[in-house]
C-alpha cells in the first residue's frame, strides 16, 4: 500500500495546478490534453518513495504510451477512484488527512474538469452507487476508541453530504475488537454491509471463522439484524470496498478472500450467497476458491472485480504462503464463474503483485476489461482481457507505477 508523502498543495496552488491541466497550448509550451473518452487514474512515482496520483483523458488504451506528464490532472494524497453516472469521484484514502471526495466530468469543451467537491469526518472507505448523482457510503475512523462509524448519502450535484447518521458499533462487536466494514451493497431499501474485526493498533484479527453482514435500513441507516455464517472466515479485508457483490437479478455474494496479510482465516477462501429478497445466507450455495484451485495447490483470492453475467476477474495467490503485512506477490488474473462455479486462468498476463489497499476499478466495456499490470520488466501496460475466453492482448503502456482506475465517460 503506497502512501503520497509529497506536501499538500495550497488551494491557491492547486487552483492553477487544475487549470493548467484543463488548458491548450500556450506560450509556455504546456501540451493539450487529448480529448478522448477514457479517463484513467496513474500514479507516478517520484523520489524518497513519494508518489503522486493524475487523472488524465485518453483517446486509445491498446496503443502508443500514456503519460500524465503535462496534462494529468494532480490529486491530493492517496486516492482512489469510483465513476457515477457521467463522473469520476477522487475520493481521498486518509494519508495526509485527505478526508474529501472530489468529482470530474467533461466540460463544454470536452476537457476533464473538477465539477464539485466535498469533505467529510472520517476516512470515506466503503461506498455505493445508489443513482447517477448519489453515493452511499460509510466513514470508519481510525481511532480505536472511537466506537461509532458514519453512515451517509453524498450528492454530486450539490457537492454536499446528505442524510448522515452516526451509527453505534457496539451490537457488531465481538470479545472487546475492533469492527472494520468491508464494502456495502444496497438492495429492496436495505444496505448490506460486510465487516471484520480487527485490533486497530495491531492490525491483528483476532476472530476469523466467521463470515458476518450487518443489515441497515436505507436511506434511515438503523441496523435491522446481523447475519452470520461459518463456512468462510470474514468478508472483505482491511481498507478495501470488496467485501460484497451485487449481481444483476438481485442475488449478493460475499467474498471471503482471508488474505495472506490482514484478515487471515482459518476457513477456505470462498463466496457465500444471498438470494435476491433473502436476509439471510443461502446454505444451499458454497464457492469454495481453494477447492476449485486444488489441482494447482489450492490458493486464495486476493482482489475481484465483478463483470456481470455472474462472471468476476480475480486475482488468485499462485503460492501457498505469503508473509510481511503488506504481502501480495505473485498473482495470476482468473475469471470466475459464480453460476457455475469454475476457475479459468487468463492467458496473455503475467504473474504480478496486486495493488493492495483499497479497492480499484476499471472499464469493462463489449465483453472486455482494460486492466492495468506489470510485467516482469517492471513496465506497466493496459491488457484487454476476454472474459468468455480468459484470454488477454497486451496494449498501450503506462508512464508510472500503477494505474487505479480506468472509466469511460
Amino acid at each position: 500500500m503506497l502512501f503520497n508523502k509529497k506536501n499538500l498543495l495550497s488551494a491557491s496552488v492547486l487552483a492553477i495546478a487544475l487549470f493548467m491541466g484543463a488548458c491548450s497550448d500556450d506560450d509556455s509550451g504546456t501540451p493539450s490534453p487529448e480529448k478522448g473518452n477514457y479517463v484513467i487514474a496513474v500514479r507516478v512515482p517520484g523520489s524518497n518513495n513519494e508518489s503522486t496520483d493524475y487523472l488524465l483523458q485518453t483517446k486509445d488504451l491498446m496503443t502508443g504510451t500514456i503519460s500524465a506528464k503535462g496534462v494529468g490532472i494532480e490529486q491530493p494524497g492517496f486516492r482512489t477512484y469510483t465513476k457515477v453516472g457521467s463522473q469520476i469521484v477522487s475520493i481521498g484514502a486518509g494519508a495526509l488527512d485527505q478526508r474529501n471526495a472530489m468529482s470530474y466530468s467533461f466540460n463544454s469543451e470536452g476537457v476533464l474538469a473538477e465539477k464539485g467537491k466535498f469533505t467529510f469526518d472520517d476516512v470515506f472507505d466503503v461506498f455505493t452507487t445508489v443513482d447517477n448523482n448519489t453515493i452511499a457510503g460509510i466513514a470508519i475512523s481510525r481511532d480505536a476508541k472511537v466506537t461509532t462509524s458514519q453512515y451517509f448519502n453524498a450528492n454530486l450535484a450539490s457537492s454536499a453530504i446528505t442524510g448522515k447518521v452516526t451509527t453505534n458499533l457496539n451490537p457488531l462487536f465481538y470479545k472487546g475488537a475492533d469492527v472494520w466494514q468491508s464494502g456495502v451493497a444496497l438492495r429492496d431499501g436495505k444496505l448490506f454491509v460486510p465487516y471484520y474485526l480487527q485490533d486497530k493498533s495491531s492490525y491483528a484479527t483476532p476472530y476469523t471463522d466467521t463470515a458476518y453482514v450487518a443489515i441497515y435500513t436505507y436511506p434511515g441507516f438503523a441496523l435491522e439484524k446481523v447475519i452470520k455464517d461459518t463456512r468462510t472466515g470474514p468478508a472483505g479485508a482491511f481498507n478495501t470496498n470488496s467485501g460484497i457483490i451485487k449481481t444483476e437479478n438481485g442475488d449478493l455474494y460475499t467474498v471471503s478472500t482471508t488474505s495472506y496479510t490482514f484478515t487471515q482465516s482459518t476457513k477456505p477462501s470462498a463466496f457465500l450467497r444471498i438470494k435476491n429478497g433473502e436476509t439471510t445466507f443461502d446454505q444451499s450455495y458454497f464457492f469454495d476458491i481453494e477447492a476449485a484451485t486444488k489441482a494447482a495447490g489450492g490458493f486464495k483470492m486476493h482482489n475481484h472485480y465483478y463483470l456481470g453475467n455472474g462472471l468476476v476477474l480475480a486475482e488468485i495467490s499462485t503460492i501457498a504462503k505469503q508473509s510481511g503485512a503488506w504481502a501480495y506477490d505473485k498473482l495470476k488474473l482468473a475469471i470466475v464463474d459464480l453460476n457455475n462455479k469454475t476457475i479459468k486462468d487468463v492467458t496473455g498476463t503475467p504473474v504480478h503483485s496486486g495493488l493492495g489497499g483499497n479497492a480499484v476499478q476499471y472499464l469493462t466495456e463489449n465483453g472486455k476489461i482494460y486492466y492495468p499490470l506489470k510485467n516482469d520488466a517492471g513496465e506497466l501496460y493496459i491488457y484487454q482481457i476476454d472474459a468468455a475466453t480468459a484470454t488477454a492482448v497486451k496494449g498501450a503502456k503506462i508512464e508510472g507505477s500503477s494505474a487505479p482506475g480506468v472509466f469511460k465517460l
